[in-house]
């Protein structure tokens, strides 16, 4: 940021993660308010929603605290507040939105369909079964492709999201255990959606 600072390019905002390795999030947004080139700099502190950390940093000027998994209204409304003020004072109804996410409900709840998550990016993760949850979709997470085959041996899923490049055993290994008819996978023919940042040709083949 203060390479960014000399360039004449200085980042207006920064999110940062309130659980970091060394130096906390808070204690970072506090060294940053400390600094002449980066104190007028947005700092939005990340909370894990289980996270039994509470916000110490409220009340100071330019530091936001927002919940993970991130939820787009939120994002929108804080991201408002910070660039257009005007519009952030302005009541604007998301009725409409939770209509929506009501309606998803209806359509799925009663289905009683349970998916598998398997994502080693732990945010990714609780980004992908929150957003199930909230339509009524039993949602489990799996961290690599061997614990996804250990949990597929002992529970019946409807569907696997599987990340394709993941440590330990990534999907293109794991989807072809879970097709092996030998192996003790319950259910060799559960749908498998690919999921990948790249979404090469390639990878669709493989």
């Amino acid at each position: 940021m203060k390479n960014a600072v000399n360039k004449n390019t200085p980042f207006h905002l920064a999110f940062i993660d309130s659980l970091l390795p060394g130096l906390s999030g808070e204690n970072l947004a506090l060294a940053m308010m400390a600094d002449k080139d980066l104190s007028w700099t947005w700092k939005i502190i990340m909370n894990r929603e289980s996270s039994i950390n509470k916000p110490k940093l409220d009340n100071i000027p330019r530091i936001h605290y927002i919940n993970k998994p991130i939820r787009h209204c939120e994002l929108l409304e804080v991201l408002k507040e910070i660039f257009a003020p005007s519009m952030a004072a302005e009541k604007v109804s998301w009725q409409h939105k939770e209509n929506a996410a009501s309606e998803f409900r209806k359509d799925f709840a009663h289905l009683n369909k349970r998916i598998l998550v398997v994502e080693d990016n732990i945010t990714n993760q609780q980004v992908a079964v929150s957003m199930l949850e909230s339509m009524g979709i039993r949602a489990n997470a799996a961290a690599n492709g061997e614990e996804a085959i250990r949990i597929l041996e002992t529970i019946d899923f409807d569907l696997v999201f599987m990340d394709i490049q993941m440590p330990v055993m990534d999907g293109f290994t794991a989807t072809r255990i879970i097709r092996d008819k030998n192996s003790a996978v319950r259910n060799h023919q559960i749908s498998i959606v690919a999921m990948t940042a790249s979404a090469m040709h390639g990878d669709r083949e493989l």
